[in-house]
């Protein structure tokens, strides 16, 4: 019975414009795999003035948004935006490593809504503070398909982009991925109830803002750069 109404919502909820927006996004982003330095530069400009526009507009338009934590969560976000524009110079797989957050992280934030709308399970009492809709079975929903999803991904490619690495160290490295993922989507949802607000904006279609789909993004490729880097 639950799995029914939970259909019902997942249907009538704006998961049709989520998957519409993704779809774009997805697509965008394999530009990238196509498109030469230059183009690359340009979008990654375009996000990050996008990006500027929505923690700065909070600050214009919310009062509550001028703590120290708020300063904290813009430092820190934006250090590691740029840091990831270095990235790019400084390793020849960046595209891989990439694509392999955004698998990672698009399969973790589509199946935990899926999941959850689905299952209709039992909140995450430890979350209620931070993420109150977050459910059991809609978290361990998404682990196990992204953390699958990455896993194959670099089995895949492993002979052609990874060979440098054993099978043991990739999947480490892929649970360190969507680790760091899932505290970034954790630590922008605290910030938005601190400064009471759903979305940083409404620019894409069914999904809210660029940060609100860059939370996991922004840490999780950061992050691996450095694993990759270390290992």
């Amino acid at each position: 019975m639950n799995i029914i109404i939970g259909l019902e919502i997942l249907v009538h909820n704006n998961f049709v414009k989520r998957f519409i927006t993704s779809i774009l996004i997805v697509l965008l982003l394999s530009l990238c795999f196509l498109l030469n330095t230059t183009f690359i530069n340009i979008i990654f400009l375009l996000i990050l003035l996008v990006y500027f526009y929505e923690i700065i507009i909070q600050l214009i338009r919310n009062q509550k948004s001028r703590t120290i934590f708020y300063y904290l969560f813009c430092f820190s976000y934006t250090f590691l935006f740029l840091h990831s524009f270095f990235i790019v110079y400084n390793n020849d797989n960046w595209k891989w490593i990439f694509a392999l957050n955004f698998i990672i992280v698009f399969l973790s934030d589509t199946f935990g809504y899926i999941f959850g709308k689905i299952f209709k399970g039992k909140p995450i009492n430890v979350l209620r503070n931070i993420s109150p809709n977050k459910t059991i079975e809609g978290y361990f929903g998404s682990i196990i398909i992204s953390f699958t999803g990455g896993c194959l991904f670099l089995i895949n490619f492993h002979e052609e982009y990874f060979q440098n690495f054993s099978l043991p160290k990739l999947i480490f490295i892929v649970f360190m991925i969507l680790l760091t993922s899932l505290l970034g989507d954790l630590l922008v949802s605290k910030i938005k109830r601190l400064i009471d607000i759903k979305d940083f904006s409404n620019l894409l279609y069914g999904h809210g803002g660029f940060l609100d789909r860059l939370d996991s993004l922004i840490p999780s490729f950061a992050t691996s750069f450095w694993i990759f880097f270390l290992l």
